[in-house]
């Protein structure tokens, strides 16, 4: 039998195997099965976690002040978003990205920050945010929000990556 990695990379079908164990609990040993990427994927896909990545044109940033930008809509009645972790990229052009108040991504009470003692922001830069306690407001949209003035020198893009869950209130 060959190297595992001398055979061909190729893209995955959903009718491919994989081979992989799963534990016998009852005779303590591993079983050793064939699962479909398809099977996988569906899996995955039914974990109710979701990923987006949303863009704040220099436009929405210059005016976030004064407009909240909307990165998730409304979830619909009875449904809460809970945000698993949050990333910021600012996409730096000229000029530098400030902001006298903390940045907030909020559903209700603040969920994630980046502090103002981040700012000024001049060259391109991530920003990986820490979750708080926040109480999560049914059916409320997840906005990208701050108190205070926005410089109005930057030019670039903000990126914000999320990865979240859409919770149930009847099936919690």
């Amino acid at each position: 039998m060959a190297q595992i990695y001398s055979y061909p990379t190729v893209a995955p079908l959903t009718s491919d195997l994989i081979i992989g164990s799963r534990p016998d609990l009852l005779n303590d040993t591993q079983v050793t099965y064939n699962f479909q990427v398809g099977a996988i994927s569906t899996l995955v896909a039914n974990s109710g976690i979701s990923e987006t990545t949303v863009s704040v044109t220099n436009a929405q940033w210059l005016a976030l002040q004064t407009s909240d930008v909307t990165l998730l809509p409304s979830p619909g009645a009875g449904l809460f978003i809970k945000v698993i972790s949050a990333s910021i990229l600012f996409d730096f052009t000229v000029g530098n990205f400030t902001f006298a108040s903390p940045l907030v991504i909020s559903a209700g009470q603040a969920q994630f920050s980046v502090a103002q003692a981040a700012s000024p922001v001049s060259f391109d830069s991530v920003y990986t945010l820490a979750p708080t306690e926040a109480l999560i407001n049914a059916n409320a949209p997840l906005l990208l929000t701050t108190a205070g003035a926005i410089g109005q020198t930057a030019q670039g893009t903000v990126k914000v990556k999320l990865r979240y869950q859409i919770l149930s209130q009847a099936i919690f």
